[in-house]
């Protein structure tokens, strides 16, 4: 665990990716001794190649070996200790831009759990559990990182595509290998992970608590225990801030009303959205387009 006097290092997304370019890096690397605590401005992937070592965050230290692969989402401080030999491949990457929403990943059980709630309960309880590869699996998960660090390096024209694409197709592979993981953690994970992949999938049509617990296969209130646990919300709650992040992309890239923006994210009652938009976003749907369109006006 920490000591409350250890103050962590910000690493600066500046010191890794070049101003108007993809926001991408990969680092390999041989960690000789210990790194102390520090956090990033960027969400960085850890595939775990030669070695051990200790991972430690704020809240627990767990050993880390060859194959394990784990994320470290921007601002989760950690260090690492106790070193032997270990070796590591490090992804940085802005994950809203690497990633988008846009890319279906979402849609993806596993990507759910692996790049969305392990990094949250590692970061606020600790956890037992972290993925890890085969040998067959640790070889292409690391050839897909040495296929984007040389596209990287090259800078061929298409570089940014390419290796961008080959970003998404290690997500998609680790997510379907964390798919393929019948451990009591994981597979914990993974239910709530389909719950959460139910409602990207449908987030515009009615949805109750009853029929996520049965998506979850859990009863209503383990279902409600998990998310507060996990994401500090309950259910109906994430539901509600999913169409609200809905809500603001249609109101930055289109024209229509904010009664046609509510009911195409799934909200039945105009005023209703309006009332929970104003909620969580401090501000109306029309407060919120407006200043984004004079942000925009001031930038051109």
């Amino acid at each position: 665990m920490r000591k409350p006097t250890e103050r962590a290092a910000l690493l600066k997304a500046r010191d890794h990716f070049r101003t108007g370019e993809l926001p991408l890096a990969v680092l390999r690397m041989p960690v000789a001794q210990d790194v102390r605590f520090h956090s990033h401005e960027y969400t960085e992937l850890v595939l775990v190649t030669q070695g051990e070592g200790q991972h430690v965050t704020g809240v627990d230290t767990r050993v880390i070996r060859a194959g394990d692969v784990f994320v470290i989402h921007t601002g989760q401080a950690h260090a690492y200790r106790e070193l032997r030999g270990l070796e590591v491949i490090n992804i940085l990457y802005d994950s809203p831009v690497v990633l988008p929403p846009s890319l279906a990943l979402a849609a993806l059980p596993g990507y759910q759990a692996l790049f969305a709630l392990e990094p949250l309960l590692r970061r606020r309880q600790g956890l037992d559990y972290r993925l890890s590869l085969g040998a067959a699996d640790l070889t292409t998960a690391c050839g897909l990182a040495e296929a984007m660090r040389g596209e990287l390096a090259g800078r061929a024209p298409g570089y940014s595509a390419l290796a961008g694409a080959l970003m998404v197709q290690l997500a998609v592979f680790l997510s379907r290998c964390y798919s393929r993981v019948r451990a009591p953690e994981p597979r914990a994970l993974m239910r709530l992970g389909r719950v959460l992949t139910s409602m990207e999938e449908h987030l515009t049509e009615p949805l109750s608590l009853a029929g996520l617990a049965r998506t979850a296969g859990m009863s209503r209130s383990t279902l409600t225990r998990a998310f507060r646990r996990i994401l500090r919300r309950s259910p109906i709650e994430h539901l509600i801030r999913l169409r609200l992040e809905r809500a603001c992309v249609r109101l930055r890239e289109t024209d229509d009303t904010v009664t046609e923006i509510a009911l195409a994210v799934g909200f039945n009652d105009s005023n209703y959205f309006a009332r929970q938009f104003r909620r969580l976003m401090g501000r109306t749907p029309r407060a919120y387009r407006r200043e984004f369109l004079q942000r925009t006006a001031r930038t051109r």
